[in-house]
């Protein structure tokens, strides 16, 4: 299992750094998200991701679209 190590951005709070396993979907990073900061985020929340430079899809491992450790995840 490959991990991972990026930083989450969710608007209205400081970045988290956090390990992650490359097979999670952004589904299932939105919902450790919530999880971890106590704040609902909105159904359809998507990720920006950055340096790739583009919105993630929810449903696909974030390894195979292309995260790699060191990226940055946008809430938007």
């Amino acid at each position: 299992m490959d991990e991972i190590f990026i930083t989450l951005k969710i608007p209205g709070q400081n970045g988290m750094d956090l390990k992650i396993p490359g097979y999670m979907t952004g589904e299932g990073l939105l919902a450790i998200a919530a999880e971890i900061t106590g704040r609902d985020i909105p159904v359809g929340a998507k990720l920006q991701a950055e340096p790739i430079g583009r919105i993630l899809e929810n449903t696909q491992a974030l390894d195979s679209e292309g995260v790699e450790t060191g990226a940055l995840l946008t809430v938007i």
